[in-house]
C-alpha cells in the first residue's frame, strides 16, 4: 500500500466483519497513514438498494440480491433465512413468495415457477383391473397410470367407462360361497356335536334322550339356515 507524505481527502466506503456495505463518506488521510479498518476508495457500484446488497469481497465489490437477512423459499415452498454471505443455497430456490396452495394440492417450485402439484399422500388408489389391490399414496404428483381414488363398493366391482360396477354375477357367487362356509362352520361347531351324543345314546339303548338331542341339533340347524340365508340373484 503506497502511503501519501501529505494529508488527503478520501471518499471511503465502509463495510462490517461480513464485508456488507454499511455507509460512505469524504475524511481527512492524515499524511504516511493508511485507510481506516475495513473501508476502501473503491466506488461502490450501481445497485437497487431495495432488491440488493454490496459485500466488498477479495478487494472488490459484490452486488447480490442473497444478502443477510433476506428470506427464500426452497423447492418444496419452506420458508429460509440468509445468515451468511456467501452462503451455501439449494440448487432450486425462489426469492418470490408462493401462492397458497389450493385444497388437495401443494405449491412446488418448477422450472422456476410455482405451481399446484396434486397432493394425495395418505390417500387409498385402487387398481382398476384388480379392486382388490390397493396402495398407500406417498408422494406428490398425479397418481400413478392404471390406478384411481375411487373406492369400489365390493370385492366384485370392475372398471367400466371410469367407473365401478359391481359384476352381479360374481357377487352372488362370492357371496353364496361366503354363506354355505359359513353354515358349514357352524354345522360342525354346532349342529355335528349334538348328532354324535344321540348316536352315543342310542349305542347305550337311550332312544328317548337320542331322539331329543337329535331335535335340539335339527332346530340348531333351522335356526343356522334362518340366521345365515342364501343371497337373492338380482
Amino acid at each position: 500500500m503506497n502511503f501519501s507524505n501529505k494529508d488527503r481527502i478520501a471518499h471511503l466506503y465502509h463495510f462490517d466483519e461480513s464485508g456488507e456495505f454499511t455507509h460512505d463518506g469524504s475524511m481527512t488521510i492524515r499524511a504516511h497513514m493508511g485507510l481506516p479498518a475495513q473501508s476502501t476508495e473503491i466506488a461502490l457500484p450501481k445497485h437497487n438498494k431495495a432488491l440488493e446488497r454490496c459485500y466488498f469481497i477479495d478487494g472488490a465489490w459484490v452486488v447480490t440480491s442473497l444478502f443477510i437477512g433476506r428470506f427464500y423459499w426452497d423447492k418444496k415452498a419452506q420458508l429460509h433465512c440468509i445468515h451468511s454471505y456467501p452462503q451455501e443455497l439449494p440448487e432450486s430456490y425462489s426469492l418470490i413468495e408462493p401462492p397458497e396452495a389450493n385444497k388437495g394440492f401443494v405449491v412446488q417450485l418448477v422450472d422456476e415457477k410455482w405451481c399446484q402439484i396434486e397432493d394425495h399422500r395418505g390417500q387409498l388408489i385402487f387398481d382398476c383391473n384388480d379392486c382388490t389391490q390397493y396402495e398407500e399414496v406417498e408422494k406428490v404428483g398425479e397418481i400413478k397410470e392404471g390406478f384411481t381414488l375411487s373406492e369400489p363398493s365390493t370385492l366384485f366391482d370392475e372398471w367400466i367407462d371410469n367407473q365401478w360396477v359391481t359384476n352381479q354375477s360374481n357377487k352372488y357367487i362370492g357371496d353364496f360361497n361366503q354363506v354355505d362356509e359359513t353354515r358349514r362352520d357352524l354345522y360342525s361347531r354346532v349342529c355335528d356335536p349334538l348328532f354324535a351324543e344321540a348316536r352315543v345314546k342310542r349305542m347305550l339303548g337311550c332312544e328317548q334322550e337320542a331322539i331329543d338331542i337329535e331335535g335340539q341339533a335339527l332346530a340348531a340347524r333351522e335356526q343356522i339356515q334362518l340366521d345365515n340365508p342364501y343371497p337373492q340373484f338380482n
